[in-house]
Formats: structure tokens, C-alpha cells, sequence
């Protein structure tokens, strides 16, 4: 397995996988704001893990103004959930968001079905909106604060990339 660049060429694939996850995570109105995404990123903020040639999983990052880095759109196609691809691609995210000095706190937003999965990586719910993405998937605004220290920085994003070096070759 890698995590690659985000291409163009990549989309069908990353489309097929938002698809492989509606209903349970995604809804289908919510495909128009992913196809525009993928048309707005470019692979400095949007990666893909590929098994081979198939890309099974994809997932962005962005900075705000404000100094917040977001974790965007993270997702692993149906066929490999629980096989440790979302955490390798989510511990890679946050360390391409540590290594951004400017980025004060890491936040993401997710539905119900996935607060326990992200709490594992150190974040903590910040607002939970009831159907918030839409009827029946409720919104849940999560975060977690950097340290400031460019030391510890270094340590944290070493640790994440060390966990998600043990979940590539897994």
C-alpha cells in the first residue's frame, strides 16, 4: 500500500468511493460537494492510498485563516473499512498539518458514526448538530490543540508518523 498525490485521473475512483459509504455515512446530496472538491484540490492537500493500482481511500487537508488545519473528507471505499487504512491516512493528514507551523489545532467534521474513532487520535467533540449533513447523519464538529513548542511539534508529528508507518506495512 502507498499514499500518494491526489491526480485527476484518480477521481472516478475516489467518487466510487464516497458512493461505496452511502447511506450509512454519506448521503447522495452530499456527492455535488465532494465532486467540487476534488475539482478545487490539488495534491498538495488531497492523497490517495492505492493497494496496487486500485485507490481504496482518499482524504484532504486545508488551513483557514484562523490557523485551523482540517482534516477534509477522509474516507476508506466499504470493501476495506477495519483493515487500518482511515487511521494510516489520518495520522499521515495530521502530520502534514503538524509539519505547517502556522496550524494552531486540527479540527474535522464527522457524523455519528465516527467520534470513537477520532477521539483515538486525540480529539474531542466540540458541537454535535442533529442532522447536520443531513436527515438522519448528524454533524459533529471535532478538534484538537498543537503545542506551540517546535520540539514537541516534532515529537508529535514523529509519533504520527510512526503509527502510521505500522498500519502501511500491517
Amino acid at each position: 500500500m502507498e499514499i500518494r498525490d491526489y491526480q485527476t485521473q484518480d477521481r472516478e475512483a475516489c467518487l466510487a468511493i464516497f458512493q461505496s459509504n452511502i447511506p450509512k455515512f454519506f448521503r447522495d446530496e452530499e456527492l455535488a460537494g465532494f465532486k467540487e472538491y476534488l475539482e478545487r484540490y490539488t495534491s498538495t492537500d488531497c492523497w490517495v492510498v492505492a493497494h496496487g493500482s486500485q485507490v481504496i481511500a482518499c482524504g484532504g487537508t486545508g488551513v483557514r485563516d484562523d490557523g485551523t488545519g482540517r482534516l477534509r473528507y477522509g474516507m476508506v471505499h466499504l470493501a476495506w473499512h477495519r483493515k487500518g487504512i482511515g487511521s494510516m491516512l489520518s495520522y499521515f493528514r495530521m502530520a502534514r498539518l503538524i509539519e505547517n507551523s502556522l496550524v494552531k489545532a486540527i479540527a474535522l467534521e464527522t457524523s455519528q458514526y465516527n467520534p470513537k474513532f477520532y477521539h483515538r487520535f486525540g480529539f474531542l467533540e466540540i458541537s454535535n448538530q442533529k442532522n447536520g449533513f443531513a436527515e438522519g447523519l448528524d454533524l459533529r464538529e471535532m478538534g484538537m490543540d498543537l503545542p506551540s513548542d517546535p520540539a514537541q511539534r516534532e515529537v508529535l508529528r514523529y509519533r504520527m508518523l510512526l503509527h502510521m508507518s505500522k498500519n502501511l506495512w500491517a
